[in-house]
C-alpha cells in the first residue's frame, strides 16, 4: 500500500494561501505548514525510491476517495463595506441637507462647455466655460477652443478693479434632494459647489468678494483669480 498522502488537506492550504493572498494577509504559516505536508510525502521511503507523484495514488482506496471528494469551497468573512471618506461630494438621493461647507477633490477642470458645444475659452492666463472664470493652466481637452474672446476680454477688463467690493464669508452648504444641485451660501448669495471647489482647488486662501452684480469674485494677495456666476431662481 502505497503513502496516503493528505490530499483534501494539501488542496485547503492551496485555497487558503490564495485568499490569504488576495487580501493581503500574511501566508507564513499556511506555507510552512504545506512544506511540512509535502516533505513528510517526500521522505517516505517507497516515494524517496520512485520520485514520482504518481504514488500518491498508488492505493486504489485512496483513488476512489478522490473521485468522490467533494470541492473544497474557502471559508472568508466578506469584508464591511468601507467607511472611509471619498473625498466625493454625496448627491443623488431624495434627502437634503445644510452643512457647514467643505472644499471637495477636484481632478481637473472640466473639458466643455455646458452643452458641449467647445472646450470654452482661455485668454491671458484665465479659463472660462460661461459659467465662472479661473486663473489657471489651460485645461487638455479634445474639444477646439472657442477663438471668439471679445466678449470673455471685455469681462476680464471689467472685473478687474475689485476696490468698489465686499468682503463675504463663506457660508452653509446645502442640497435639496434628488435633481438639485448642491449650493454655497457666500455672504447672502448662492453659488454651486463643485465651481467654488475649483476656486479653492487652485487658491486655498482664496477671499470672496461681493457686489451690485450677479458674480462673485475671488482675489488672491489682491489679485483678482477667479469669478462664479451667482444662481438666480
Amino acid at each position: 500500500m502505497g503513502y496516503k498522502f493528505d490530499i483534501k488537506r494539501d488542496r485547503e492550504l492551496n485555497d487558503q494561501i490564495w485568499v490569504a493572498m488576495c487580501h493581503r494577509e500574511s501566508t507564513t504559516a499556511l506555507m510552512a505548514e504545506r512544506e511540512a505536508l509535502w516533505a513528510t510525502y517526500h521522505n517516505h521511503p517507497k516515494v524517496a525510491m520512485t520520485n514520482s507523484p504518481a504514488m500518491i495514488l498508488d492505493d486504489s482506496a485512496i483513488l476512489a476517495a478522490y473521485k468522490k471528494r467533494k470541492p473544497y469551497v474557502p471559508r472568508y468573512k466578506k469584508r464591511p463595506a468601507s467607511t472611509r471618506a471619498t473625498g466625493k461630494r454625496v448627491t443623488g438621493f431624495d434627502g437634503d441637507y445644510s452643512i457647514p461647507y467643505k472644499p471637495r477633490k477636484v481632478t481637473k477642470l472640466p473639458e466643455t462647455t455646458p452643452d458641449k458645444a467647445h472646450a470654452g475659452w482661455y485668454l491671458d492666463g484665465f479659463w472660462t466655460n460661461g459659467q465662472y472664470v479661473i486663473l489657471a493652466p489651460c485645461p487638455k481637452t479634445k474639444r477646439p477652443l472657442n477663438l471668439v474672446t471679445d466678449r470673455f476680454e471685455r469681462l476680464l477688463a471689467d472685473n478687474q478693479d475689485t476696490r468698489d467690493l465686499t468682503p463675504a464669508t463663506i457660508g452653509k452648504e446645502t442640497y435639496g434632494g434628488n435633481g438639485c444641485r448642491p449650493l454655497v451660501t457666500v455672504g447672502d448669495v448662492p453659488i454651486p459647489a463643485d465651481q467654488l471647489d475649483i476656486i479653492f482647488h487652485y487658491y486655498p486662501n482664496a477671499q470672496a468678494l461681493i457686489g451690485v452684480q450677479n458674480m462673485v469674485r475671488f482675489t488672491d494677495c489682491d489679485y483678482m483669480i477667479g469669478m462664479v456666476m451667482v444662481v438666480t431662481k
